[in-house]
């Protein structure tokens, strides 16, 4: 069923039909009180935290967070998703209670893609799917590239797939990232405390889409307590360092036009595509739209309201179409018969 963009904002529907974009309406989905399992795997730096929700023997799930945030973010969501398959929901590393890299490395979306690849080896999936929030969502695509083999469904959650940058500025960027990280080791200077009210604040005010209560769901795991009862937060501030290296927007079509996974996309009505697509962005992703188009995977984009933590402050406008992409059968399959 069909429903008119009419009430969407001005600047969405401006770009709207170059992405073929069909909202729906919100709907309501029953819980279940399923309890997850933390866990803790070994890595060659430390050890990736997370949670577990299911059966090991059932259809995987793996579910990446956005940045700077942390596998909280899918705690009001899961709840309301298929609990027969298995959830693994992880802290990337510098977050939430995951080892950070080491001084002297760098975080890059190819850091990512190469620990996506070590959790599916630990866990020996043959295939397995993908459920991504922004920056969770991109690595979730650039790996859906790389290894397509061993991925059935991919799911984005307010985030085209990829963030491609301009190839001329690589050199630059990159001598920015070095500068800034090597500034960094040497900067002395102590821990920043918080009392916990003073946390929450710093953190709504740097990320003024989450409420009040998702705003204390991300600081439970996203803040360590000290002895002498304040604060700090557990994430890297490398995060906030830029990469020294991104995918160009020439690079770009060479990673979408190789997926071959099932694809979903959940765009917000007031998130990625209000705040990012422009007059100065919006040639680019009409072509990096036309190459999801082209490649070998079944597509499919749903519009709903929200904002970019949709999936967080309101997961019931979300969490029925993502049950039904995960429960429904293979598209290609169906297509055979």
């Amino acid at each position: 069923m069909n429903f008119a963009l009419k009430s969407l904002p001005a600047n969405y529907l401006k770009f709207a039909n170059y992405f073929r974009i069909q909202p729906t309406l919100k709907m309501s989905v029953s819980s279940s009180s399923s309890k997850l399992e933390e866990i803790s795997i070994p890595m060659p730096w430390g050890h990736i935290a997370g949670k577990l929700r299911g059966n090991t023997n059932s259809e995987a799930v793996l579910c990446l967070h956005g940045w700077q945030d942390n596998c909280n973010t899918f705690d009001t969501l899961l709840p309301m998703l298929p609990p027969d398959k298995f959830y693994v929901l992880i802290d990337l590393p510098g977050h939430g209670k995951s080892s950070p890299y080491p001084q002297g490395l760098f975080y890059s979306m190819y850091c990512y893609v190469d620990l996506v690849e070590r959790i599916r080896k630990h866990f020996s999936w043959s295939t397995f799917n993908l459920l991504g929030h922004s920056l969770g969502g991109n690595v979730s695509t650039v790996y859906s590239s790389a290894f397509p083999e061993y991925v059935e469904r991919l799911i984005m959650i307010d985030t085209f797939g990829i963030h491609p940058y301009s190839i001329k500025k690589t050199p630059d960027q990159l001598r920015n990232a070095i500068e800034k990280y090597h500034n960094y080791e040497q900067d002395n200077r102590p821990e920043k405390e918080y009392t916990y009210e003073d946390a929450k604040k710093r953190l709504g005010t740097a990320n003024p889409t989450l409420t009040e209560r998702s705003l204390d769901i991300l600081l439970e795991r996203g803040l360590e307590k000290k002895e002498n009862g304040y604060y700090f937060f557990s994430r890297d501030f490398r995060h906030t360092l830029p990469n020294p290296c991104y995918i160009s927007g020439t690079q770009a079509p060479y990673f979408i036009r190789r997926i071959t996974a099932e694809t979903l996309r959940i765009l917000a009505d007031d998130g990625f595509v209000k705040i990012y697509l422009n007059d100065k962005t919006q040639p680019l992703m009409v072509e990096l739209q036309s190459c999801f188009s082209d490649a070998n995977c079944h597509l499919e984009e749903i519009s709903v309201p929200g904002n970019h933590h949709v999936h967080l402050n309101t997961p019931e406008n979300c969490a029925q179409q993502i049950s039904a992409f995960l429960q429904r059968p293979p598209v290609k399959q169906t297509s055979s018969i």
